[in-house]
């Protein structure tokens, strides 16, 4: 892990915000903002580390060769 980095301090934030969530003393009226705030972190990290590489398949170009394969006679 790499000490003081954004990511480190992102990951950091959403295990404690995680961590409230499941608490059971955690207040019914805070768990929306610390769920909304958690949701919020989650994004961040997500994009910062690049996002999902398999849902990103509008990006991929495919070219086909259009005699490979059996020929009509």
């Amino acid at each position: 892990m790499m000490d003081g980095s954004i990511e480190d301090e992102l990951r950091y934030v959403r295990d404690r915000l995680k961590e409230y969530l499941d608490e059971p003393a955690t207040s019914a009226y805070a768990i929306s903002n610390i769920a909304a705030r958690y949701v919020a972190v989650c994004e961040k990290l997500h994009d910062m580390v690049g996002g999902d590489p398999l849902l990103d398949l509008e990006d991929d170009v495919t070219e086909v060769n259009e005699n490979a394969g059996a020929s009509i006679v």
